[in-house]
C-alpha cells in the first residue's frame, strides 16, 4: 500500500479498504481495534495523520524509529485534534 515511506505516498484505496474490513470485523465479532500508524518522516505522518481519522473514529497509535519523528508526529496530532 505504502508506495514511498519516506514521502508518505500510499494508495488512498487500498487504506481505505483496510480500515473498512478491521470495522466489518469489529463490528461482527465486538472485538474493538486500533490503528498504530507507522512513518518514517514528519512528511509521511503528516498525509498518513491527515488521512486516517477521516476514516474512522478508532483509536490512533503514533509509531516511529526516530525519537525526532515521534516527537514530530505528537505535535501534528495535537495540531489535529485542537
Amino acid at each position: 500500500m505504502v508506495q514511498d515511506a519516506n514521502k508518505g505516498i500510499f494508495d488512498p484505496k487500498a487504506a481505505e479498504d483496510i480500515i473498512n474490513r478491521c470495522q466489518t470485523q469489529s463490528d461482527i465479532t465486538g472485538v474493538p481495534f486500533a490503528f498504530d500508524i507507522v512513518a518514517t518522516t514528519e512528511m509521511a505522518f503528516e498525509k498518513y495523520i491527515d488521512f486516517v481519522p477521516k476514516h474512522t473514529d478508532a483509536p490512533l497509535m503514533l509509531d516511529a524509529m526516530s525519537p525526532r519523528t515521534r516527537m514530530a508526529a505528537a505535535n501534528l496530532a495535537r495540531k489535529w485534534v485542537s
